[in-house]
Formats: structure tokens, sequence, C-alpha cells
């Protein structure tokens, strides 16, 4: 069985083609922007079957998809180390949008618009503890996002050799 997990799948173009390149049995994808997340949402429903909108754990929303056989769950949450909620810093070009406020490092990797322009608060779930029971195959995560902090990088390794 193959699996692939995406952290901070944007607008789900990169999610969609990996997808549809590779032979998954299930794609697990995050993204916490809301915006982000239903313009993936859009992204997915235009070339899946079965689309099922429903709230996870009767809190997070999220969308369930059957594309070219993969089984896809795209939550609209954070990764992080806890179960919970933290605050969003949402970025003028949504690129840099973090759960760390942009600074210097941000700056390094996007020369403009990195100024927050809304900060909301999104819900996060403990991607060790969600992916426990999986085996995973490939992780893509954005090299921008803070989402993914180092301890989880560890768990995923981790997981990786299972």
């Amino acid at each position: 069985m193959k699996t692939l997990v995406y952290v901070g799948v944007n607008k789900g173009l990169n999610l969609e083609y990996l997808v549809r390149l590779f032979e998954f049995n299930k794609a697990y994808g995050f993204e916490p922007d809301p915006q982000m997340f239903y313009d993936a949402v859009l992204c997915l429903e235009n070339s899946a079957k079965n689309s099922n909108l429903f709230l996870y754990n009767d809190k997070i929303p999220a969308a369930k998809f059957i594309h070219r056989g993969t089984e896809v769950l795209l939550l609209n949450c954070a990764c992080s180390q806890f179960d919970g909620s933290a605050t969003l810093h949402i970025t003028e070009n949504r690129v840099a949008t973090s759960l760390s406020k942009p600074g210097p490092d941000n700056l390094k990797l996007h020369k403009d618009s990195v100024d927050v322009i809304e900060t909301r608060e999104v819900f996060t779930i403990n991607l060790s503890q969600f992916l426990k029971n999986e085996k995973i195959n490939f992780i893509r995560s954005e090299e921008h996002t803070s989402e993914l902090q180092s301890p989880d990088h560890l768990v995923c390794r981790l997981l990786l050799e299972k």
C-alpha cells in the first residue's frame, strides 16, 4: 500500500499532480489557510469522483475524494505537535503563510509580499498521532512552511522507515 502525505497543499495543484502521476492507495493533504483549502477542494473536485465534504472529528473542515483510484483526504488544519489550535499568519502572497510570524528566514525565501494581512485561529493536528498506524511512502512539505515543526520532521523520517 502506497501512501502520500502532503503538508501545505496550497491550491491543490501539486497534490492533484502527484496523485495523477503516481499510483498511491491513499493521500493525506493538510492546508490551514481556509481560502487555499477551498481552492484545493475545487481543484480536486474537478478531476475526482465521489467528493464528500464533512467535519473531521466533528470540527475540522475536510473533503474526501476518489481520484484515479486514490483515496484522498484533505484537511483544513495545520500540522503540529499537538491537537488543538494555533494562530495562522496569513501573508499577502499567501505563499509565506505560516504558524510563525514572518521574519528574517521568510524574507530570505520570499523577497516580497510577506506582510501579514490577517491572523486567524486554525485547528492543529498532531501529525505523528494522526499517522501512527500508516505506512508512509512519500512526504511532501513545502520548504517555506513552518507548520511541520522539527520534531515532526523526525517523526516523518521514522514513518518512512517503517
